[in-house]
């Protein structure tokens, strides 16, 4: 408009013939708050906002399970944080069933997967990692609103079952996750202060006619069952839709099982009390 300025009208012919761009690049914004990324893929907000969480064994099971509930929640809100335990060692034979990749070989699998899925979050999740084998001690559970036992140990099983039921403030939730029947079934139970892990395991899930002729096998000093990665990933799905059972008023199953091969399946249900 002034003198010696170039009036709009005279510029935009230039700007807009076919010689006056040579590339283009559009520009695309998309929101990564949190009410975006969680409304968008869940029906609630941040289910297990502000819960703490501890999950006890970060293997195969632990390590998927550990990766579903941080995204449905868990280490966020003020109050909430994911605990992640183990004292095992991420080696090569555990690649092809680990939720981990091989850049964490020689990693303690607890921080490795607490490395993991803070660089994979947005945001700042509060998750911690406990790289050692937990003690069974009440002091150790107090605290916390879901214990998740993911270790697939039948000691710690029974000793969560009886910490549950002789502990001044026990956790409102164990959930014990396993596999089963030499890898032909995921279990999942809800241990709610009625029936326990023990009282699961007085059902059978395997006929002894079915049992495979060589279950076990000897690598390096170690004994382990062969059986497919996706065995556990359902089992870590099942513990992800049990720990969101606990947020309905009732919980509409404390036992639940997916049954492969030979095993024999059973129902999901309230779990009874097997006997005193």
């Amino acid at each position: 408009s002034g003198r010696g300025k170039q009036k709009l009208s005279s510029i935009l012919p230039m700007l807009r013939s076919k010689g006056a761009t040579t590339e283009f690049s559009r520009v695309y914004v998309s929101s990564i708050s949190s009410q975006e990324i969680h409304l968008r893929n869940r029906p609630t907000y941040a289910d297990l906002e502000n819960k703490k969480v501890l999950i006890i064994g970060c293997g195969t099971i632990g390590g998927f399970a550990a990766q579903l509930l941080a995204k449905v929640g868990a280490g966020r809100g003020n109050a909430g944080k994911l605990v992640l335990c183990d004292g095992d060692i991420l080696s090569p034979r555990n690649l092809s069933r680990h939720a981990l990749p091989a850049t964490y070989i020689g990693w303690n699998k607890a921080e490795a997967l607490c490395d993991l899925i803070k660089r994979n979050a947005l945001g700042w999740p509060n998750i911690q990692s406990k790289p050692y084998r937990l003690e069974m001690k009440e002091e150790n559970i107090q605290g916390y609103d879901i214990v998740v036992d993911a270790t697939g140990h039948a000691p710690v099983g029974k000793m969560l079952a009886h910490l549950a039921r002789t502990a001044a403030q026990r956790p409102p939730y164990i959930i014990h996750g396993y596999n089963d029947a030499y890898g032909q079934a995921s279990v999942v139970i809800i241990d709610d202060e009625r029936a326990c892990y023990g009282c699961a395991k007085r059902l059978l899930t395997l006929k002894d006619d079915d049992r495979p002729k060589t279950p076990h096998r000897v690598s390096c000093g170690s004994i382990f069952t062969p059986y497919d990665a996706n065995v556990s990933t359902i089992t870590a799905a099942l513990i992800q839709e049990a720990a969101l059972n606990t947020l309905q008023d009732k919980l509409p199953w404390t036992y639940a099982q997916h049954s492969t091969g030979n095993a024999v399946h059973h129902k999901r249900r309230k779990l009874e009390r097997f006997g005193e």
